[in-house]
């Protein structure tokens, strides 16, 4: 049960219920009582808010499956649902919408599929769309001044998150002093007061010795940890060398260390660029990883010792990376060119762009032969496989979930991805040989949507959130409007 939302008077609460697959608006006396359902959703509603007249309901929600998230209006009185955002598929979609005081806005936020998203007003009459930030950070809640003059909003702008005040007519941002490196979800009073979210995260990378231990009892060693958090390791084709994402230098950055997790070695400097997802050439000389300096998600290259590192693609678009073919004279990638998101690969110097497939596709690697490919979709369930040269797709695994797209790894003999079992993930098997699945280990507090084998199929690494600790803060006298 979350999002709970008063209603303008007092009087009530609305929430919304559910479990993994379909969630419930409910409203619910404020003294207590049984709630009554007012419509649901095949999806986990994500955000909702009353508006200023508690004449009607503003929530995130799919309109279909696999379609993104958009805000929808629900008229308590006549029960008419109408679409006011619908974002296209190059978006993870619409989230957390918040009525202006007067109610003719809405105020969300627009996701990216890398961790980014933007501030967004949208006229309650017109439907007319505004952007109000950039390129920030995957923000965590909004909320309006009691003048409607300014929205508060929390981003993680440089891997810390802070509060901040945007003007809504110029969009210019103040930073907001708090205590703490991570703080969520400003709620503003009707009064000058505020209350928000401080928490204390930790991730860690783990691992864990595949064929040592009982899938029901893991046991896990830490592998490279800080004071922030680490992640998104993988392992070198040698399986001598990791690379990994860290803050523990302030930022998000680039990182390399040997195999025992030891001499940890930065490789960047972007300074809040959003790092994610390295991947080791064949040779083991060039790592291609993601970063979004400017709020669009890119691909970039960086010489293995160090060293400046260069963008290989578009600047004003979203392109994920996957990974590197076998023989390392190409990129694949992730891409949304004409709504839907599609799996391309063009050379390391950024040339011969071509897209390879046509069914959708998010995640991609490369069978061991380099004749065939294997492809995670946004929203569908399962691994399929499509020839290189021309052919239908077909589904190889049904179960990966949308959630672990990226949980999932090729190496000589099958492939290694997470699998949900009674809700707890396994890290589980496919022979190539056998064709059949075998879970091996569970993969308790995994984070993040990455994780690596090593050559020789022995180790795992993955990122654990190692701690979640968080406070309730309020602070009077607020000196904006």
């Amino acid at each position: 049960e979350t999002f709970a939302t008063w209603s303008p008077d007092g009087s009530e609460v609305v929430f919304v219920r559910g479990d993994d697959h379909n969630s419930q608006l409910v409203i619910v006396s404020a003294i207590g009582g049984a709630g009554r359902v007012i419509h649901g959703a095949e999806c986990w509603i994500q955000g909702v808010d009353w508006s200023p007249d508690g004449g009607t309901l503003a929530f995130a929600a799919r309109s279909e499956s696999g379609r993104p998230y958009g805000i929808h209006l629900l008229d308590l009185t006549t029960r008419h649902l109408s679409t006011l955002t619908e974002p296209d598929a190059t978006w993870s979609g619409d989230y957390e919408p918040h009525y202006s005081p007067d109610g003719a806005e809405i105020g969300f936020i627009r996701y990216s599929f890398v961790e980014t998203g933007d501030l967004h007003a949208v006229d309650v009459a017109s439907g007319e769309i505004e952007q109000i930030t950039q390129g920030q950070l995957n923000p965590r809640g909004l909320d309006w001044t009691a003048s409607g003059k300014n929205l508060v909003f929390a981003a993680g702008t440089s891997g810390i998150y802070n509060l901040w005040r945007v003007e809504r007519s110029v969009g210019r941002l103040d930073w907001i002093p708090t205590r703490g490196d991570c703080v969520w979800h400003p709620s503003l009073g009707r009064t000058s007061s505020m209350v928000f979210e401080r928490l204390n995260l930790k991730a860690d990378i783990l691992r864990v010795d595949i064929l040592a231990t009982n899938p029901y009892k893991l046991q896990t060693t830490p592998f490279l940890t800080s004071t922030r958090w680490d992640s998104d390791a993988q392992f070198s084709g040698r399986g001598d060398r990791v690379a990994f994402t860290s803050a523990r230098s302030g930022s998000p950055e680039l990182w390399v260390s040997d195999a025992a997790g030891s001499a940890p070695t930065q490789l960047t400097v972007l300074g809040g660029a959003f790092v994610s997802r390295p991947r080791w050439s064949p040779d083991d000389v060039t790592i291609a990883f993601n970063a979004a300096p400017s709020g669009y998600a890119g691909i970039y290259l960086i010489d293995a010792e160090g060293g400046a590192p260069w963008r290989v693609t578009a600047t004003e678009r979203h392109e994920l990376l996957c990974d590197w073919s076998r023989d390392g004279r190409w990129l694949y990638f992730a891409a949304a060119r004409d709504g839907t998101w599609e799996i391309y690969r063009k050379r390391p110097d950024g040339s011969e762009e071509a897209q390879v497939t046509f069914g959708g596709g998010v995640m991609a690697q490369e069978d061991p032969s380099g004749q065939m490919l294997f492809v995670s979709k946004p929203a569908d369930l399962g691994i399929w496989a499509i020839s290189l040269s021309g052919g239908e797709e077909s589904q190889v695994l049904p179960d990966l979930l949308p959630r672990d797209r990226g949980n999932w790894e090729v190496l000589e003999d099958g492939i290694f991805y997470v699998q949900r079992i009674d809700r707890q993930a396994f890290l589980s098997f496919y022979s190539f040989e056998r064709r059949q699945v075998t879970p091996l280990t569970s993969v308790p507090d995994l984070d993040g949507r990455s994780l690596s084998v090593s050559p020789d199929g022995l180790t795992l690494l993955y990122s654990r959130q190692a701690q979640r600790e968080g406070d309730l803060v309020m602070v009077n006298n607020v000196p904006f409007e």
